[in-house]
């Protein structure tokens, strides 16, 4: 049976506290690893990021690296923000 939840709030729509976008998106040039991301794919994130960047009337710069032989997936991805 479903349980009543009435404390329960709801985010605002289009608004992810998840990350610290206003630091990621300052122009500098970062390394965000797979522990900063969470449960998403460094692809997703990258999506992601490049998708925030245009809503911010920016570009934005995605590489993936650090990758892991052993287990056959990249750690971290490089990010960069700009203005055109």
């Amino acid at each position: 049976m479903a349980d009543l939840c009435p404390d329960y709030e709801f985010p605002s729509p289009g608004r992810n506290n998840q990350y610290p976008w206003e630091t990621w998106l300052d122009g500098e040039c970062r390394k965000i690893y797979l522990d900063d991301i969470g449960s998403i794919s460094l692809q997703e994130f990258a999506h992601y990021f490049r998708r925030r960047a245009k809503g911010e009337g920016m570009k934005a710069h995605v590489r993936r690296t650090d990758y892991n032989e052993r287990q056959r997936e990249y750690m971290a991805v490089m990010v960069q923000a700009y203005h055109d």
